[in-house]
């Protein structure tokens, strides 16, 4: 039997541009507001709506509900008003300590904040990426560069105390950051793989890659610490993808063996079959459906496709396939 068959291939790098995209913000709670100031405490182990310290870091959480050394704009490490809302966080993104009888300095030490996204990132698709920091300028004793987001399909943790993650953060700081009276922006494009969930706030580079700038009289403690606030994963453009076969061969020879189709930015799907009397022989509402025509005999038929774009509209298609044994 010959196993050619044509791919029928629709909506092809449709993209989805800025004034027709739906500009949902990714990240839950962007500005880190409380649920409760009863549950407030400044370790992100009450109270805070989605973030999450990784790991065994004390990064900080902000909010003017309260006076107990972490609040907005007053707190332990300076005086900052909220971007947004009544919050904001707080993370150590370098810190190098020395310790008396040692050799010399401990490097590489982080704090990290993580969050789960509301969906997973599609792939191919173009999102803006962006949060805003501030020096705590009580606190911190240096000015560093390579603060960044790294977002991953899997939870980063670890039972080490301030671990650096050697990981490649895809959007990252290149200048020392120095403001500590304004909000300054950290922000840029990424391309999904897909899949992408959480998001992680830190610097994931080692000293050595990193611009570091501490005051002069700074003896057995280095640290750069920065509020963070308004972060944002919004969706600029996606790629949507629809290809269908005209033919398939179900003769179990691994070989173009299912009716199925291949697909990028759609989020479901609800497909039918029908045979040329109109009877329905197969439905599906997934996207990895493969149909393999059991107990059928050769010949054409028909489907219809829904299928949801990631802003919730709907595109149609029908057609037909042949099925040849």
């Amino acid at each position: 039997m010959n196993k050619s068959f044509l791919i029928v291939t629709l909506f092809l790098t449709f993209l989805c541009k800025l004034d027709v995209c739906a500009q949902v913000n990714l990240v839950p709670n962007p500005s880190f507001e409380l649920e409760s100031c009863e549950e407030m405490n400044d370790w992100f182990e009450n109270g805070i709506t989605g973030w999450y310290n990784v790991g065994l870091g004390t990064s900080d959480i902000y909010n003017s509900c309260t006076v107990d050394g972490v609040g907005v704009p007053s707190n332990f490490a300076g005086w900052q008003d909220a971007r947004t809302g009544v919050g904001y966080a707080g993370l150590i993104p370098y810190e190098d300590l020395y310790f008396m009888g040692d050799t010399g300095w401990f490097v590489d030490s982080r704090e990290y904040i993580q969050i789960e996204l509301i969906e997973p990132l599609v792939k191919d698709a173009i999102y803006a990426v962006s949060f805003f920091v501030s020096v705590a300028d009580n606190y911190a004793t240096c000015f560093t560069s390579g603060i960044g987001v790294y977002l991953s399909s899997e939870q980063i943790d670890s039972d080490v105390p301030f671990e650096l993650f050697d990981y490649p953060s895809q959007i990252y700081s290149t200048e020392i950051l120095t403001d500590s009276i304004s909000w300054t922006e950290i922000g840029g494009e990424f391309t999904a793989n897909g899949g992408e969930i959480y998001l992680t706030i830190g610097c994931f580079k080692h000293d050595s890659e990193i611009e570091i700038d501490c005051f002069p009289d700074t003896v057995t403690q280095r640290n750069a610490y920065y509020y963070i606030d308004d972060v944002s994963v919004v969706l600029e453009s996606v790629n949507y993808l629809l290809e269908v076969p005209n033919i398939f061969t179900p003769n179990n020879d691994n070989d173009n063996d299912y009716f199925e189709i291949i697909t990028n930015g759609y989020t479901g799907v609800d497909v039918h079959v029908y045979n040329r009397w109109g009877i329905q022989v197969f439905t599906s509402i997934s996207l990895d459906f493969k149909w393999n025509g059991t107990d059928l005999s050769n010949g054409v038929y028909y489907y219809t496709l829904e299928l949801e774009r990631i802003d919730g509209s709907i595109d149609y298609k029908k057609g037909y396939v042949q099925l040849i044994r």
